[in-house]
């Protein structure tokens, strides 16, 4: 059998095209179809997401809905899976039209390939475009639905809630999706470390625990740490509300305690990494309790009152149960006595005297002090082995004696407080055993004088006995004491007669208008207050109430001081001095003119501490020229001068003075340097090379705009300043001459007044220069000056000071005033130093001609500013005056 005849090859490739050109147009076909139908089921899906958009949208008019709609993220995951598959579809069209290609097709079935390829990509594109779209609609929802749930969260009530959370299937969903937002916070902190999780607690890691889960449900509840910067145990310790709350520790820092600047709690609880080694128990230790102390039995005033035997009493107050001795409290109630003008004694009822002699000692008083306005704390030192009950008990003239405290000092530190009924009236002590047997008495004349109390700033000066507070607050009580009781041995009467109040500017809350200080005042001290200084405006019916205040206690003994020459006038903002109240006429030289007196400031910030500014005691009355509208500063003493260093006032206050106050201290309405004000020709001297262009325009400025100043010239300090004093004399409305050397500028100056004026000094308000003239031409003052201020930025915005204020008399040598000048405002004072780029003198006390010791005179009235901040190293002036000897001195002390 012969073999059959091979058939040529190229005879069947036309056939096998045609087959797979067939094949290839039915597989594009299904495509096709698979494309379109995609693009109906997208379609589907689109309308689908439309509708859920709308019904949110209308779900936002009524937030209650909400609660049940669901999350669409789903649902663009699945347009995003149906979008790949159809970009998968359109891959594998590329990749049979390739072959078909290279297969070498015919050329129209190549075409219908194309075009249908072009038409699937063309769909797939739009595919692509709307799925952008469904995708920015979805964020648009998802925003707005997170705008509803704050919105639901802030105005659900919780009845609403607890409805919803009854509805099936709420209440579970709310809660996985709480949870879940409270994972994600905890994972988003980096507070949480859940490696160091993990590791530190390895029996977590055992069982599988998410660390995330595993602290949220009941990690912080077994005081776990989510990491080593965050201390649960420590947070909840420091913040016991958080523990009461329930609330898991870091998520309320995360949320709520780092907004409110709560510690995460590391330092109070170290992190100590556990160990697995097993240990032994611990091995017993003797145990001995601390010795019982038994505590020691006194008896108080109201239990001495109701034993048998009898007892002890003063103005019905049982004081104790017997007397050591006959003559035990005889010293102490004598001088009581004494200071009241009244008999202190024992009830009559026969004071029962112990058979045997009683050991006397008697505890020490360390220290007092005032823990508020009227409670007392008294630190005793005291002997263990000799227990000793004190019992306070005030006298004051309505009430007689009343017991104010008591209590046991058995200890080296013990401790009693007073609940008195003033803070002035003088304090009876009284010892006795803890039986009630009475061993020893004191008086503690002055408790004004202790640490809180309003004479305390006293014990900085000395006393009329000459000691300093070093002494202690009860021996100074003691040196007061004995000088006003030695008026009733004695001829020579005291100081003061009355006192007068000067009321400008007083409100009627002022210590010295208050029944307690005014009884205090009449009680003690025997003297009255006599018709006021009434205020100069204002209301007449609040003048009449201020005018009645001042007579609410008239003095008991008034012939005690009928015979003392001065009467002191008061401020209504000071108290007097218990120094100035026990002084002696015979210490003060008689005067008719008033005289002022020596002032305490004790300042509100304890760290400031107290300051006695001590006037000279030949210093004339500079609140003579006071403003007619303006309340003294200084006390005055009419009658007699002042003894040296003796002040007479106490002012309490803040030593900071508002920025307002500080460009003026006097309103523009206010008449300064009395009604007519002296003045004369001032020559201004001024050197330019000390002033910027700018600040120098604002000076000039500044001096035509004076009030009531009579310029006459202007002198350009320096060598070549011709031109200079030119273009300044064009600006200026008096004469500019420039002149080369100061030594000889005094002859040919025309003025009687020198007005010195340093680089950057503005006179920024119109009345400095007349009120200064008119000081510099009174009689005892050789030169005027005012404080001078400064302005630095701070942060946003400009703060003032004092610059510049001269200075005083202090210990060992000059002190700069600075911001103490505010202490002294609105008033006038001799100094030692004026400030160097400002002052006005007189002509004679600078050429030398005239031979003075007339003083230099700050005025805290009226100030002046630099333009522009100060350089640390200033100019120094070309002129200096001589050092005043009649300045102030400055005591100053801790309080």
């Amino acid at each position: 059998m012969s073999p059959a005849k091979p058939k040529k090859a190229g005879s069947r490739r036309p056939a096998q095209s045609v087959v797979a050109a067939d094949g290839l147009a039915a597989r594009l076909d299904r495509l096709e179809q698979a494309v379109e139908s995609l693009a109906t089921r997208q379609a589907a899906e689109f309308a689908g997401l439309n509708d859920a958009i709308e019904r949110i949208n209308r779900r936002a008019s009524a937030p209650d809905d909400v609660v049940f709609s669901g999350d669409r993220g789903g649902e663009a995951k699945i347009l995003k899976r149906k979008y790949r598959r159809a970009q998968a579809d359109a891959e594998r069209l590329r990749d049979e039209l390739a072959e078909v290609r290279r297969e070498g097709g015919r050329g129209d079935e190549a075409k219908i390939l194309k075009r249908k390829y072009r038409r699937a990509q063309a769909d797939a594109e739009q595919l692509r475009g709307e799925l952008a779209e469904a995708r920015r609609e979805l964020a648009a929802v998802r925003a707005a639905r997170t705008s509803i749930s704050k919105q639901i969260s802030g105005n659900i009530g919780h009845g609403l809630r607890r409805l919803l959370l009854r509805v099936p299937g709420v209440r579970k969903r709310l809660e996985q999706s709480e949870q879940r937002r409270e994972i994600a916070i905890i994972l988003g902190s980096e507070l949480f470390d859940p490696d160091w999780y993990l590791e530190t607690y390895p029996d977590i890691a055992q069982a599988g625990f998410d660390p995330a889960m595993h602290y949220l449900k009941l990690g912080w509840l077994e005081t776990r740490d989510p990491g080593p910067d965050f201390s649960t145990s420590g947070y909840l310790k420091a913040n016991p509300d958080v523990a009461r709350s329930g609330a898991n520790p870091l998520l309320h820092y995360i949320e709520h305690g780092m907004g409110e600047g709560r510690s995460v709690g590391v330092g109070a609880q170290p992190q100590v990494r556990r160990s697995a080694e097993k240990f032994d128990p611990p091995a017993p230790c003797l145990q001995l309790p601390p010795p019982a102390v038994r505590p020691m039995q006194w008896r108080r005033s109201h239990a001495l009152g109701r034993a048998q035997g009898g007892h002890v009493a003063l103005d019905g107050v049982v004081i104790g149960s017997s007397l050591a001795s006959a003559q035990v409290l005889e010293e102490a109630l004598d001088r009581l006595s004494r200071i009241a003008s009244t008999a202190v004694e024992l009830s009559p009822e026969a004071a029962p005297v112990a058979a045997q002699q009683a050991d006397q000692a008697l505890p020490r008083l360390a220290d007092c002090w005032f823990v508020r306005h009227l409670t007392m704390r008294m630190h005793w030192a005291g002997d263990p082995m000799r227990p000793r009950v004190v019992r306070a008990l005030q006298w004051t003239a309505a009430d007689g004696l009343r017991l104010v405290g008591e209590g046991l000092v058995s200890a080296v530190h013990d401790f009693i407080d007073l609940e008195l009924y003033t803070a002035l009236h003088p304090l009876l002590l009284v010892f006795t055993s803890p039986n009630g047997e009475i061993v020893g008495g004191d008086v503690l004349a002055f408790p004004s004088l202790c640490r809180g109390g309003m004479h305390y700033a006293e014990l900085g000066l000395p006393g009329p006995d000459g000691n300093h507070f070093t002494n202690g607050f009860v021996a100074r009580s003691r040196s007061f004491e004995d000088a006003w009781l030695a008026f009733g041995t004695s001829d020579v009467p005291p100081l003061l007669r009355t006192i007068q109040v000067d009321l400008h500017a007083s409100d009627g809350s002022e210590p010295l208008l208050q029944n307690q200080m005014q009884a205090w005042l009449a009680d003690i001290f025997k003297v009255g207050l006599e018709k006021p200084v009434p205020p100069a405006i204002g209301d007449e019916r609040v003048a009449a109430f201020l005018i009645d205040k001042t007579a609410s206690s008239p003095p008991r003994f008034p012939n005690l001081r009928s015979n003392a020459p001065a009467t002191l006038v008061l401020p209504a903002d000071c108290v007097p001095t218990i120094a100035i109240l026990v002084s002696s006429s015979a210490d003060a030289a008689p005067s008719e003119a008033a005289a002022s007196v020596s002032v305490i400031c004790v300042a509100e910030d304890a760290a400031l501490g107290g300051l006695a500014a001590i006037l000279p005691a030949e210093c004339r009355n500079f609140d003579a020229g006071k403003p007619a509208t303006g309340a003294i500063f200084w006390p005055q003493l009419v009658g007699a001068r002042p003894p040296a260093k003796l002040a007479g006032g106490l002012r309490a206050g803040s030593n900071l003075v508002p920025e307002a106050r500080l460009l003026e201290p006097t309103s523009r309405g206010t008449v300064l340097g009395g009604q007519t004000p002296q003045t004369a020709p001032i020559s201004v001297v001024l050197a330019p090379d000390q002033w910027t262009e700018e600040s120098l325009a604002a000076a000039l400025q500044a001096l035509r705009g004076q009030a009531g100043a009579n310029i006459v010239e202007i002198y350009c300090l320096g060598r070549g300043l011709e031109r200079a004093a030119a273009t300044l004399e064009e600006a200026a409305s008096v004469p500019v001459q420039a002149w080369p050397v100061a030594e000889t500028l005094l002859s040919a100056m025309q003025g009687e007044l020198f007005f010195y004026i340093g680089g950057g000094v503005i006179l920024h308000d119109p009345r400095t220069l007349a009120i200064l003239a008119d000081l510099a031409l009174s009689d005892g003052i050789a030169a005027a000056a005012c404080p001078l201020l400064t302005h630095s930025r701070r942060g946003r915005d400009w703060s003032i000071a004092i610059e510049d204020a001269g200075a005083v008399a202090g210990e060992g040598g000059l002190v700069a005033l600075a911001d103490d000048a505010a202490r002294f405002w609105n008033t006038t004072l001799p100094l030692a130093q004026l400030p160097s780029d400002l002052w006005l003198a007189r002509k004679s006390t600078l050429d030398g001609a005239v031979k003075t010791e007339d003083s230099l005179i700050l005025t805290t009235r009226v100030t002046a500013s630099y333009y522009a901040p100060r350089d640390s190293v200033g100019v120094p002036s070309p002129f200096s005056l001589p050092i005043g000897k009649k300045a102030l001195q400055i005591a100053r002390w801790l309080a």
